[in-house]
């Protein structure tokens, strides 16, 4: 009867190393997952299966969501656009610059983009500023194909903004193409 204990005494340990053992290449659950075991306890012939432990993670994901005041009934010319070409293609930021102004737009003196050749259109506003997110979104609604970002520090411009609040970053996707009407009000 002494031996047979024995026996069962080995073989549970046995059993139970090789049930906490990790295999090669797995990792630490309880350090990834923050996983708590129960301790292990003897085993004897008479008494029931070992018990279970189920161990679960939570893993909780944050969304933050940034809203920007929008000025009520902004006109176009309430904020001074400047167009800078980042397109590559000669004389475009001009004529731009003239669609803007002859469509009710305040601008500013061209400028050539500091950064690579866009090939999609980019509208920068100052951020925290509502009329100046304001005239971005009425300019995006002329330029549907165009980005509307804040407006990076520094600003990728050849020349510094003065007056200007938003940037018109001049991509292939409408140089030397007309501006689209504005949408009906």
């Amino acid at each position: 009867m002494l031996v047979a204990a024995a026996v069962a005494v080995v073989a549970g340990f046995l059993i139970l190393r090789s049930v906490t053992a990790q295999s090669p290449g797995s990792t630490d659950l309880a350090a990834d997952a923050q996983a708590t075991t129960a301790p292990a306890t003897p085993v004897s012939m008479s008494a029931a299966p070992p018990a279970t432990t189920t161990s679960t993670t939570t893993t909780t994901t944050t969304t933050t969501t940034t809203t920007t005041t929008i000025a009520p009934s902004a006109s176009r010319s309430d904020a001074t656009v400047v167009v800078a070409n980042a397109s590559g293609v000669d004389g475009s930021a001009t004529a731009m610059t003239a669609e803007l102004a002859a469509a009710g737009y305040t601008t500013a003196p061209v400028a050539n983009a500091t950064g690579p050749r866009l090939e999609r259109s980019v509208i920068y506003y100052l951020a925290g500023d509502p009329t100046s997110v304001a005239v971005a979104r009425l300019l995006a609604e002329q330029i549907p194909s165009a980005q509307t970002l804040p407006m990076p520090r520094p600003p990728p411009l050849d020349r510094p903004l003065n007056r200007a609040t938003v940037a018109l970053m001049l991509g292939r996707d409408v140089a030397g193409r007309p501006l689209a009407p504005p949408p009906p009000d």
